[in-house]
C-alpha cells in the first residue's frame, strides 16, 4: 500500500491512500519490482511530503522480522494550472476511485478543489451518473461535464443536499474547496456496477464556469 503523508512518520491510514499493490507469493529471501500507477490528489500541498509504501501493512503475513517493510521517498508539490478537480477525502480510498457494498452500504467524501475560483460568486454543484463518461453532456459551447445524464443524475439533482447527497449544491470555502458527503444506506435497489460523479462550478454573470474532472465510485454486492 502507498500513502502520501506530510512528515517522515506518517504512513497510517489518517494520511492519503494512493493505492495498492497485491502479489500473490514472495519465496523468503526473494525480492520482487512492482510499478504503481497513480495520480496525486488536487489538493497536494506546495510543500515537501513523504510516499510511505508499506508492505504488510496489517501483519497478515508472518516474517522473522516486521520492521523492514516500509520504504519512504520524498516529493515536493507545486502549482498546477487553475483547473477544478474533483476527489474523494477519506481513509483507505484512493482520491479518484472509491467502493461502497450494496448490502452494507457506507459515505464516501467527494470534495471540489478549485482554488482559482472566487468563493464570493461561485457555487459547485456535484451530479451522480451510471451510464459513463463519455460523450458526456454539454452544458455550454466548448463546456462539456464528463457524465452522462440517466436515472442516477435525475435522482441525485431530486435529492439535492438531502440526507444521500448532502452537500452536493454549496458554496467553497476561502480556499475554492467544497466538501460533499454521499451516504449510501444499506441494501438499496441500485445495480451493482461502476458510476461516476463529477462537479460543475455556477458563477453569478455565467451559469456554467468550469467542469471538473471525473471520479470513480463501484458499488458492489
Amino acid at each position: 500500500e502507498v500513502f502520501l503523508a506530510d512528515s517522515l512518520s506518517g504512513g497510517t491510514v489518517q494520511d492519503t491512500y494512493l493505492g495498492r499493490i497485491d502479489v500473490a507469493g514472495l519465496p523468503a529471501g526473494q525480492t520482487t519490482v512492482q510499478a504503481l500507477a497513480t495520480q496525486l490528489p488536487w489538493s497536494l500541498p506546495l510543500q515537501v511530503m513523504f510516499l510511505h509504501a508499506i508492505a504488510d501493512r496489517t501483519n497478515v503475513v508472518a516474517e522473522s522480522n516486521e520492521n523492514d517493510n516500509r520504504a519512504t521517498r520524498v516529493i515536493l508539490g507545486q502549482s498546477g494550472p487553475c483547473t477544478t478537480g474533483l476527489e474523494f477525502q477519506d481513509q483507505l480510498v484512493t482520491p479518484f476511485a472509491g467502493e461502497l457494498s450494496l448490502a452494507a452500504g457506507g459515505t464516501v467524501h467527494p470534495t471540489v478543489v478549485a482554488p482559482c475560483a472566487d468563493p464570493a460568486t461561485t457555487l459547485y454543484l456535484i451530479a451522480w451518473s451510471g451510464s459513463g463518461t463519455s460523450p458526456g453532456t454539454q452544458l455550454a459551447p466548448g463546456m462539456v461535464l464528463p457524465l452522462n445524464f440517466d436515472g442516477l443524475t435525475q435522482l441525485g439533482l431530486d435529492g439535492l443536499n438531502g440526507p444521500v447527497f448532502d452537500q452536493f449544491l454549496g458554496v467553497l470555502d476561502a480556499a475554492g474547496v467544497g466538501q460533499a458527503q454521499f451516504s449510501l444506506p444499506p441494501s438499496t435497489s441500485l445495480q451493482v456496477g461502476t458510476t461516476h460523479f463529477a462537479a460543475v462550478l455556477l458563477g453569478a454573470s455565467q451559469l456554467f464556469t468550469a467542469v471538473s474532472n471525473p471520479i470513480e465510485l463501484t458499488l458492489v454486492p
